[in-house]
C-alpha cells in the first residue's frame, strides 16, 4: 500500500488558485498529478420536477484549457407519443449543461485506465440499456460509472429526498462534508474539510490534500483523502 502523506506545499499552491477555478468541485485521484487530465463528471439538472442525473466525460492536456472528446450521457425512459415507457435509452445530454445548479456537479480527475473503465460503462448502457423503472433510473448509471473508478457513492435509499436526482447530488455533497466522507478504493475516504479543521484531522490519521473547493459561501475548504 502506498503511504499517504500530507503535502504542506499544497497550501501554497492552493492559495495561488483563482476563486473562479476553485468553484467547481474537482477531486484529483491521479497517480501522477502532472500527467494528462481525464475527467469523469457526475451532474444533475434542475429544470424539471424531479431533476435528472447525467454523466460527463472529457480529456484535457495539463497546460491546455481545451476539453477534448467531450461527451454527455443521460439515461431516460423511451417515449411513445410523449408518454414514457419502461424501456431505457442513453442519449446525448448536452442540453442539460445549461441547467446545472450551483453545486449540482462534481468531477473526478482520474488516470487514463480509470477513465476508459468509466467510458466502458456508458458504452455498455448505450448498447444494451436496462429496463427503466422507478427503482432503476438515471442515478443508477451515475453509481455504476463512479464504481468503475473506485468511488463508492452512498445509496440513494438512505434518505427519502435523495431518491430524487436533484436532492441526491445535495446528499453527495453532504456526505463528502461529513466525518465519514465517501469511500474510495475500499480503503480510503474522500472528504471536504474546512481549512481550520485540517491540522486536527491529520494529527489523528495520515491525509493527502487533493485540492481546494470554494463553495458559494466563499469559505475555502480542502479536499482530503484519508485512511478509512
Amino acid at each position: 500500500m502506498k503511504p499517504l502523506f500530507f503535502l504542506v506545499g499544497c497550501f501554497f499552491w492552493i492559495g495561488s488558485l483563482s476563486e473562479l477555478a476553485a468553484q467547481k468541485l474537482e477531486i484529483d485521484l491521479r497517480t501522477d498529478t502532472s500527467s494528462k487530465k481525464y475527467f469523469v463528471g457526475l451532474a444533475i439538472r434542475n429544470d424539471s420536477f424531479t431533476g435528472h442525473a447525467f454523466v460527463i466525460l472529457y480529456q484535457q492536456a495539463q497546460q491546455d484549457a481545451e476539453k477534448k472528446d467531450f461527451k454527455v450521457y443521460g439515461y431516460y425512459p423511451k417515449r411513445i407519443a410523449n408518454i414514457p415507457i419502461p424501456i431505457g435509452v442513453v442519449k446525448n445530454d448536452s442540453n442539460c449543461l445549461k441547467h446545472i445548479p450551483p453545486n449540482g456537479d462534481l468531477y473526478f480527475i482520474v488516470d487514463e485506465a480509470a477513465y476508459y473503465e468509466a467510458k466502458k460503462v456508458v458504452e455498455r448502457w448505450t448498447a444494451d440499456p436496462p429496463v427503466f423503472t422507478l427503482l432503476l433510473n438515471c442515478i443508477d448509471m451515475l453509481d455504476e460509472v463512479a464504481m468503475s473508478i473506485g468511488v463508492n457513492l452512498p445509496s440513494r435509499y438512505n434518505t427519502i429526498p435523495s431518491l430524487v436526482p436533484e436532492y441526491y447530488m445535495k446528499y453527495l455533497y453532504k456526505k463528502l462534508s461529513s466525518s465519514k466522507g465517501i469511500v474510495y478504493n475500499k480503503k480510503y475516504r474522500l472528504k471536504i474539510v474546512p481549512s481550520s479543521g485540517v491540522l486536527e484531522l491529520i494529527a489523528n490519521k495520515p491525509a493527502k490534500v487533493l485540492g481546494q473547493f470554494v463553495p458559494d459561501t466563499a469559505n475555502p475548504k480542502l479536499i482530503l483523502q484519508t485512511l478509512k
